[in-house]
């Protein structure tokens, strides 16, 4: 009986939102008071910590600490450090949010070590000592300003994502990331523009993301060997080189302009996804096929699209822009099961242009032409469109749903 009446007692305390509700649900009777340091609560107490300096009544289980800099200066100076080794050692819970305004050096034994998650805010900009952060993290988010390096063994490692923010520009080598096996994914932001090395990343690393101002060439040993996938979002991009992608790679996402002429072989044979922004050269048939290549986005690219251009692998395809002119019968992969039209995309389908296992089709936000029941292949069963866009019900496959949006949901 003890034990289904801690999980109704827990299953409850999911829909309220405030310490002083989850208490007074549990003092209703005594068998349910005596979970309280077993479920958990909210946000942690830490005002009333710091002004009391009373540990002893506070349950042990909350879900968040939202720690200011005003606190932070009471646990240093509280006596033997006794409110650092407490919250260290005794209170559990999954994140820790360091508030606006908090600059000062964390120090070890400290913050909670059962923290899973751990958000550090934009102006933090100062040292984070050797063995201040809790062991058990899994996620470090670091601020806008933080622009510095670790000394070796300062981040937990357990970490299995780690963000960098806009103004971090370290040299990798003092970083020490590579003794970080656990992590899969880490991202730079805006400003980062180092050399990469796989000797200097954690070498489990599967998804990693470069900011807009990288802008370095790859390497064949520049990234990752296990890499599933690569954001690159750099606005003043390098051309890639034959060999420098993973064998792993499985989805690569490349920089907003990528001017520079491709070839099949610039693609691994793992890869199943891939992601263009602006495209000023003209794709070369055969250019985008490797044998594997199931999902393509094409951003800004005012091409007409011709037989051959597309891989005979692809299942989804994403038209951001027009291309310039209606997709011709005979263009689009008879494996496509899914083309999305982006905001922009306002070029009339023409009959026998659909592909005949398409089992989706997304009309995006500016188009505007009549679709013929003629371009409809027997194989439809899904048509989004917008609220806006009067579609002729008549002579669609009886299966075929339809999903208008008001918002834009496909842009």
């Amino acid at each position: 009986m003890t034990i289904i009446n801690y999980f109704i007692v827990n299953e409850v305390i999911q829909y309220l939102y405030k310490n002083i509700d989850i208490l007074n649900f549990i003092k209703t009777n005594k068998q349910s008071y005596s979970f309280r340091d077993s479920i958990r609560f909210i946000q942690y107490p830490i005002d009333y910590l710091c002004k009391t300096q009373c540990t002893n009544t506070l349950p042990k289980r909350f879900k968040t600490l939202m720690l200011k800099q005003e606190h932070y200066v009471v646990i240093l100076k509280s006596k033997n450090n006794q409110l650092g080794s407490y919250l260290s050692t005794q209170v559990n819970l999954y994140n820790i949010f360091l508030c606006l305004g908090f600059d000062l050096a964390l120090q070890p034994q400290t913050l909670p070590n059962s923290a899973i998650r751990m958000y550090i805010h934009d102006k933090f900009k100062n040292e984070i000592c050797k063995g201040s952060l809790p062991v058990s993290l899994n996620l470090l988010t670091l601020g806008t300003s933080f622009n510095r390096g670790f000394v070796a063994d300062t981040l937990p490692l357990g970490l299995k994502e780690l963000n960098f923010g806009i103004d971090f520009n370290q040299d990798l080598k003092s970083c020490h990331l590579w003794s970080l096996e656990s992590l899969e994914r880490l991202t730079f932001g805006t400003d980062f523009n180092q050399v990469l090395h796989r000797d200097y990343l954690p070498p489990n690393v599967l998804e990693l993301t470069l900011g807009i101002n990288f802008n370095r060439e790859f390497d064949t040993d520049s990234l990752p060997v296990h890499l599933q996938l690569l954001t690159w979002k750099s606005t003043r991009s390098q051309p890639l080189k034959v060999g420098v992608l993973p064998s792993t790679l499985k989805t690569l996402i490349l920089p907003f302009t990528y001017d520079f002429p491709f070839h099949c072989d610039l693609w691994p044979k793992s890869l199943e996804a891939l992601q263009f922004g602006k495209i000023n050269n003209l794709i070369e048939p055969g250019s985008l096929s490797n044998g594997t290549l199931k999902h393509l986005t094409l951003g800004y690219y005012r091409h007409p699209l011709s037989k051959g251009t597309l891989p005979d692998t692809l299942t989804t395809l994403i038209l951001h822009c027009d291309c310039g002119s209606p997709i011709q019968p005979g263009v689009l992969p008879t494996s496509l099961q899914k083309l999305q039209l982006g905001t922009s995309y306002n070029q009339e389908i023409l009959p026998d242009s659909l592909p005949p296992n398409l089992l989706i089709l997304s009309l995006g936000k500016s188009y505007s032409h009549p679709l013929s029941i003629h371009a409809i292949p027997s194989s439809l069963q899904v048509i989004h469109c917008y609220h806006h866009y009067k579609l002729n019900l008549k002579g669609l496959p009886s299966e075929c749903q339809i999903k208008k949006y008001v918002v834009d949901q496909f842009s």
